[in-house]
């Protein structure tokens, strides 16, 4: 009877013979390789083929020797696309398996599986109806590494950097940054570069937002304007936000009929007015977050422009203008997960003197309550901020 380093021999010869009998064969592996376009006569992928299955029955029986010297030939032969032929899974459950994976370990593949373009690959890429493409001849290699894996993970430290690695291993990327958002993989490379990510990801946040809002609301005359009467009041600001400071620009429109009928001086004559109104604000603002919490956020504004009105008499038109020296404040809900998107309320007071030369006194101030929506995030970090799952502290 052969014994076992007889049988490991002759194991070991026949993958190698069948490697080198493809060689002969072989052609240039440059850099555009595509290995479904003449697989037969690649002798990575016939190599690639009889390695696969092959390491399953090895491991079982103890062969790890002869696994090393497949897996070697086997990144010799397919050093060009190693990237796409790879044992690198089965590789690093070996090193869990034999206890070299330290708390200082890292491994650039993982790296960019968890952080990189490969993990932006695997959330944006549309497989449509049929899925990712699986190789039927890895079916058994695939499985095999998974229970491998799978029972690991099951006796070994769930904070340890080898728990992350079986979690690699099975492909559950969602999980792996679960887990590190909430400090799951401590003293790790990983949870390390989760953590300088997500600073950096809060600084862009607060530094380097936009805000772009739609107004719409009640504008309300107070005092002697209160002959004007209430308006419908619709508009819009953007800005910036940088830290607990904000700046805008805003344009708002009112519009309906006044209430009670007014004159104006014109022309060394008092003159009546129709009903017809159609009034503006445009101006610029400073703010500053007075409160943020979770979902919510409060704001204190002070600002100023040009505020006037037209309205139309028996001989034309005139416009009536004045200054515009307004505060308020501006309390928003973030209604999704990113917490850029938002409903809110704003209340403004603004001082505003409407001079009619002599005619009607529209002495009085101003109040209006507006419904808001808008955005105010920085869309540079938003992908980022997707893919660690970090939706603010």
């Amino acid at each position: 009877m052969l014994s076992r380093t007889a049988t490991r021999s002759i194991l070991i010869g026949v993958a190698l013979f069948t490697s080198v009998a493809t060689v002969a064969s072989a052609q240039d592996l440059g850099a555009d390789f595509h290995p479904e376009s003449n697989p037969e006569h690649d002798s990575c992928y016939q190599y690639w083929r009889t390695v696969f299955p092959l390491i399953p029955e090895y491991h079982r029986q103890g062969m790890f020797d002869s696994i090393e010297v497949m897996t070697t030939r086997l990144d010799s032969l397919c050093e060009p696309v190693r990237n796409y032929y790879s044992v690198n899974d089965y590789k690093l459950v070996r090193l869990i398996e034999t206890g070299q994976i330290d708390s200082n370990w890292c491994d650039s593949t993982i790296d960019s599986f968890l952080f990189g373009l490969l993990a932006s690959y695997m959330e944006d890429v549309d497989f449509g109806e049929r899925g990712p493409i699986v190789r039927p001849d890895l079916q058994t290699y695939n499985d095999f590494v998974d229970s491998l894996a799978q029972a690991l993970s099951e006796r070994i430290d769930t904070t340890s950097l080898e728990h992350l690695v079986c979690q690699y291993c099975l492909d559950r990327r969602d999980y792996i940054i679960d887990r590190l958002k909430n400090g799951g993989y401590p003293n790790t490379c990983y949870q390390r570069t989760y953590d300088r990510k997500v600073a950096a990801i809060e600084y862009d946040l607060e530094h380097r937002r936009i805000h772009a809002a739609f107004n719409v609301g009640l504008w309300a005359p107070l005092g002697n304007a209160d002959v004007l009467g209430n308006k419908v009041e619709v508009g819009g600001e953007f800005g910036l936000r940088k830290s607990r400071f904000g700046f805008d620009g805003t344009v708002l429109v009112r519009f309906l009929d006044a209430k009670d009928d007014y004159e104006l001086y014109l022309n060394s004559a008092l003159t009546p007015t129709t009903e017809q109104f159609l009034g503006a604000y445009i101006g610029a603002s400073v703010s500053h977050r007075l409160f943020s919490q979770m979902k919510y956020g409060i704001e204190l504004f002070a600002g100023g422009g040009y505020d006037g009105f037209r309205t139309k008499h028996d001989d034309g038109s005139a416009t009536l203008h004045s200054y515009n020296i307004n505060t308020g404040l501006t309390a928003r809900y973030f209604y999704n997960d990113t917490k850029n998107r938002f409903w809110g309320l704003q209340l403004r007071f603004s001082f505003v003197d409407y001079d009619t030369d002599g005619g009607t006194d529209l002495s009085g101030n101003t109040i209006s309550l507006n419904v808001i929506y808008g955005y105010m995030g920085n869309p540079n970090v938003t992908d980022r901020a997707r893919r660690l799952h970090y939706y603010g502290r």
